[in-house]
């Protein structure tokens, strides 16, 4: 079975400039702008890119809309295991000449996914996860009214090791790329069924608030403590992306 990791993301953003300007900003990632496709990408140090096209609603592609992509050597295959799993295929697989190809699906509780497969033979993993010292991704969240399916599903479409926590009623699960997730319940502000939040990780929480205030960035969740673990915030762009931050407080812990 495939592993399925992280390759990709995508923040569909009204003002990609400007989204490159404040990531540089914020996070010092590297950034390039495509004008061909007016297109910007953003790459975090641990390997995961993340692009920003404008928003396309006759696509269904709508501001804030938040894209994970899952690596895959046969997208037929893995769209198959899908619908067996209990998943809806939203597009079948697509070409992308001269650089892959993708396709869409969902799982149960609303949470969607994409796969892509490169041109390559292989469809590169891209590195670990670290304590956040850098910025790098460190948790994806998929918020859903449904955990218990949307966890299970994971596990038996991706083969993705799974535990839930009773004490916070919270599903993990653990990514191929070393990096952390979970299925919660929406409870946040701004946050419903079917988001995704993408965190980063960061060694002073505090100073990175700071940080994303001073470049026109918004709080929307406070620094909040997760006992025993650490401490989170949410935040969203000056173009209406949401993100949060995590700061561990064991820094042996991804």
């Amino acid at each position: 079975m495939a592993e399925y990791p992280v390759v990709h993301l995508e923040y569909s953003t009204p003002d990609p400039l400007q989204a490159r300007e404040f990531y540089s900003r914020v996070f010092d990632w590297k950034t390039e702008y495509d004008e061909r496709f007016d297109y910007v990408q953003a790459f975090p140090p641990n390997g995961i890119s993340i692009g920003f096209p404008r928003p396309n609603a006759e696509q269904g592609w709508n501001a804030g809309d938040v894209t994970l992509y899952l690596g895959s050597p046969d997208l037929d295959a893995s769209l198959a295991a899908a619908a067996n799993a209990g998943g809806q295929v939203l597009m079948p697989a697509t070409d992308m000449p001269g650089i892959g190809g993708w396709a869409l699906f969902s799982g149960p509780g609303g949470v969607r996914y994409a796969l892509f497969k490169s041109e390559t033979a292989q469809t590169a993993t891209p590195g670990p996860a670290d304590t956040g010292s850098t910025h790098s991704i460190v948790h994806i969240e998929f918020v859903t009214d449904d955990p218990a399916s949307a966890s299970q599903f994971a596990q038996q479409m991706f083969g993705w090791q799974t535990q839930y926590l009773p004490q916070f009623d919270y599903h993990t699960v653990m990514l191929p790329n070393a990096i952390g997730g979970a299925y919660p319940r929406p409870g946040a502000p701004g946050v419903k069924a079917g988001t995704i939040i993408v965190y980063v990780g960061t060694a002073d929480l505090d100073a990175t608030v700071q940080q994303v205030e001073a470049a026109d960035g918004r709080m929307t969740l406070p620094k909040t403590e997760v006992p025993g673990m650490g401490w989170m915030a949410h935040f969203t762009d000056p173009t209406g992306n949401l993100l949060g931050l995590w700061q561990t407080s064991n820094p042996n812990m991804g």
